[in-house]
């Protein structure tokens, strides 16, 4: 009887780990990591094989100590597993936000950012680069079931420090002071961040036009690949209560959607406003954008030896649900023009996010030295699921080659899976921001 308790406590024990570890919401026990990266280079095959099989499992919450084993591990055997197991936990992205239960007691501003990380799988970017070693103070929180997002803005008013948006994603950075410039309204909803501002329609200062710059950015482990044009904006008041969003009613709801590193923009256009320091007090809407649940990646031609894309035609590359046949490759004056047939499974992926991703740095082509061409142009014939594209190839002008080199070979990054997303958002104290 003892021995049938034992049995189904070990049981029961299994259960709950194989619960926790995998999927997108879960997050791994550090030192369940620690042990199944330890078994890595173990003796017996088995637990080799079930340490790999774990940490795929285990998913964001393994890939930074996977990270630095690669980097500091001298056993090659380990370092061809962990790197195994990173390529395999590379192509999964986030399509729901990360569920963070941490409890924090009094430790370091820096060691509370870097287990959100842990749990995250990615690293957080700050500015200055050493900004959390600088960091002064005791961090004590408990996080249960949290979002990623919701846990990092909760640290920053722990720590004086906030999420600004810049060039290449979010960005930690010390908080602002007063006497500073006003800072973007910044709120959350799953996975995304949302930041919000006022600018002005032209440069004269008195000019009373006013649209809501609207960002979203994503976690760290989600890839947002397109935003749809339309805003639905449902309200956008001003402190007396006054709506500022006559425009929007009439139907231009839009001001063109932008890519960013880590997400999309869009600038709403709002009724004039009466005063230079007019603001919105409540600003409520919603966007739709696209994920990427799974990305792939491949390259053509996909094997060694002759075959080139100056080779005779046409050359096959599948990755996922979305396959493409390269027809043609031809030299047009200082550039190459190439002509593919892309194809794809419409229940897995959508066709203009596809080719948002292609069109955006999803495709690359190399001559024989490694040497990278400029993508030029990159022009859809129609929409999918089937149809032809074509792309010009330039030669890049930084580069020290006198001419134009015959093309090697094709790289590309597509998303294998894609999921719509309505996102709502709401923010307050929305202000006028001259950047």
């Amino acid at each position: 009887m003892k021995v049938f308790a034992r049995l189904l406590f070990s049981l029961f024990g299994l259960l709950i780990c194989i619960k926790a570890a995998p999927g997108e919401s879960a997050s791994a026990d550090p030192q369940q990591v620690d042990r199944a990266l330890a078994n890595l280079s173990a003796e017996r095959w088995r637990d080799r094989r079930d340490a790999v099989a774990w940490l795929v499992e285990a998913g964001a919450s393994a890939e930074l100590p996977l990270r630095r084993l690669v980097e500091h591990t001298r056993n090659d055997e380990a370092r061809m597993r962990a790197q195994e197991v990173l390529d395999r936990i590379g192509r999964l992205r986030r399509v729901e936000p990360a569920m963070i239960n941490l409890t924090l007691a009094g430790v370091s501003v820096r060691t509370a950012f870097e287990r959100i990380a842990d749990i995250e799988g990615a690293e957080i970017h700050t500015e200055p680069p050493g900004l959390l070693a600088s960091c002064a103070g005791a961090i004590t929180a408990r996080y249960d079931g949290q979002t990623y997002w919701q846990a990092m803005l909760d640290l920053c008013q722990r720590s004086g420090l906030e999420l600004g948006a810049g060039p290449g994603g979010v960005v930690l950075a010390r908080k602002a002071t007063t006497a500073q410039a006003p800072r973007e309204a910044i709120g959350c909803n799953g996975a995304f961040l949302i930041c919000g501002r006022l600018i002005r329609w032209s440069h004269d200062a008195g000019d009373p036009g006013r649209s809501v710059r609207i960002e979203l950015h994503t976690e760290p482990r989600a890839e947002l690949l397109r935003g749809d044009w339309h805003v639905s904006l449902t309200e956008a008041t001003d402190p007396h209560g006054q709506s500022l969003r006559a425009l929007a009613e009439s139907g231009m709801s839009m001001g063109g959607s932008e890519k960013l590193a880590d997400g999309y923009a869009w600038s709403v256009p709002l009724r004039p406003v009466t005063s230079a320091d007019a603001r919105i007090a409540k600003l409520r809407g919603q966007v739709d954008v696209v994920l990427a649940g799974q990305v792939v990646t491949g390259q053509a031609p996909d094997h060694a030896g002759d075959r080139t894309l100056g080779g005779p035609m046409p050359i096959h590359l599948a990755c996922g649900a979305v396959s493409a046949s390269v027809l043609r490759v031809v030299p047009d004056d200082s550039a190459w023009v190439m002509e593919m047939q892309v194809d794809l499974d419409p229940a897995e992926v959508e066709w203009d996010a596809v080719m948002q991703s292609l069109g955006s740095g999803g495709l690359r082509a190399f001559d024989p030295d490694g040497h990278e061409f400029k993508l030029a142009t990159f022009s859809p014939a129609g929409g999918g699921p089937s149809n032809q594209v074509r792309c010009r190839w330039a030669r890049d002008p930084d580069s020290a080659r006198p001419r134009l080199v015959d093309p090697y070979k094709l790289v590309w990054r597509v998303p294998g899976k894609t999921v719509r997303v309505p996102v709502a958002f709401e923010l307050t104290d929305v202000k006028l921001l001259d950047r």
